[in-house]
């Protein structure tokens, strides 16, 4: 009856030479799994922690302790049983899929022949664990591999040490110990929380567009009422200056009537061409004190150009009777009926 076993008892030489009890690793794992469940040491809390220290594709794997199936896994030294542990470091293959690619990393104890032996190891692009009569893997962290990074950030780390369905805390057969629900609470407070951050975000995304929407046609708006304030305000500004201009020219062609009848002037009008022009000379300097010339232009428009002018004596110096300007003015007959005044 192979499938029962009493162990141990002292192995007796038998006749032919061979002992009678022979006993093998297996037997002294699998009574020591009576005892002891799968599962990482429980202290200290970094025992075999996997982490990204550098930036490239290297993950360090802390020192710590192991028990898979009857069998231990010590990373480091023991000083008055404790383990001292000691780091390593592993290489992970650079992702040429163009697609995320999760690799895992494992203590992994083997009974195959050319190993027999437990060893930290990573395996690229998968997270499902080999558990079978030669290999019994627990997983100690998934890596998410980006496609043509060249390095691995501690974000893309993460934990799985506290399932206890993959790899979980080593317990005594009387305090059995399961994470799994805390380990799966963590996760989903996490991923929870992540959720609110998320909609926190996109919140706060949304009420700063409106708000910029709202400012922004709030100012097109003001903008779009100074302007026509402004041109409002122009044409008034411009039909006010018109309306000047017009009267200023009035009083100016009034003043150069009045100037012809001063003393001492001589007003003279000739019809030069199709053209009007009015000359007023102080008769006793032979100065032409003022011209008015009015011209009929082609496209019906009419041009009146006053111009006062001021005298020089021999000795050069000037005597001015008026203040030397020259103002034109053209009456534009409009299609409409209308009348429009041009100043300048």
């Amino acid at each position: 009856m192979r499938d029962i076993t009493f162990f141990p008892f002292d192995s007796r030489l038998g006749p032919d030479g061979t002992h009678d009890r022979v006993w093998h690793a297996r037997d002294f794992a699998h009574d020591r799994q009576m005892f002891l469940g799968n599962g990482i040491y429980p202290n200290p809390s970094t025992n075999l922690q996997v982490v990204s220290l550098f930036n490239n594709m290297r993950i360090t794997v802390r020192g710590g302790a192991a028990w898979i199936e009857g069998h231990s896994y010590i990373q480091g030294r023991i000083r008055n049983g404790r383990v001292e542990g000691i780091d390593i470091t592993l290489e992970a293959e650079e992702n040429t899929s163009g697609v995320m690619r999760i690799d895992m990393v494992v203590a992994e104890l083997s009974f195959l022949r050319n190993r027999r032996n437990i060893e930290i190891r990573i395996i690229t692009g998968s997270t499902t664990l080999t558990r079978n009569d030669d290999v019994y893997q627990l997983k100690l962290a998934e890596i998410a591999v980006n496609p043509g990074t060249m390095s691995i950030p501690q974000s893309s780390v993460t934990d799985t040490r506290l399932n206890s369905e993959e790899c979980g805390i080593m317990y005594a057969i009387v305090d059995n110990m399961d994470t799994t629900t805390i380990f799966n609470q963590y996760m989903d407070y996490l991923e929870r929380k992540q959720a609110e951050w998320d909609a926190f975000q996109a919140n706060e995304q949304l009420i700063w567009q409106n708000q910029t929407a709202r400012q922004e046609s709030d100012w097109q708006d003001q903008t779009s009422i100074q302007e026509d304030d402004f041109r409002r305000l122009f044409e008034d500004m411009k039909l006010t200056f018109q309306a000047l201009e017009t009267q200023s020219f009035t009083l100016i062609d009034n003043n150069f009537d009045n100037v012809s009848r001063m003393r001492g002037c001589n007003r003279v009008t000739t019809f030069p061409g199709d053209d009007i022009l009015t000359t007023i000379t102080v008769v006793t300097l032979d100065f032409v004190l003022a011209t008015r010339r009015t011209v009929f232009n082609a496209d019906g428009s009419i041009t009146i150009t006053i111009r006062f002018n001021a005298w020089e004596n021999a000795e050069g110096s000037t005597a001015i009777l008026f203040t030397p300007f020259t103002l034109v003015a053209t009456t534009i007959f409009n299609a409409d009926g209308t009348i429009r005044e041009e100043i300048r």
